[in-house]
């Protein structure tokens, strides 16, 4: 904690991790494990998408629950 996006720089041959950088921490709005992708200079990302809503079996835990995030930050080489 708190939740984060991480770039694992590669070593050349992708045999190890050679160093890890924090690209975004926050526990408000990386709510759990989510996909994304690079779109350009971009990481696209599901921020938050309500999982942590649902018990075991697929059922609301609330009736109302936090909206659903993309969210998106710029990569510098």
């Amino acid at each position: 904690k708190p939740n984060r996006i991480v770039r694992l720089h590669m070593s050349d041959d992708w045999s190890q991790i050679q160093s890890v950088e924090t690209l975004l921490r926050s526990d408000k709005l990386l709510s759990q494990p989510g996909q994304g992708q690079v779109e350009g200079d971009r990481f696209v990302f599901v921020a938050r998408s309500q999982w942590d809503n649902m018990d075991d079996h697929g059922n609301p835990l609330k009736d109302d629950p936090e909206p659903a995030v993309i969210g998106a930050i710029q990569l510098q080489p």
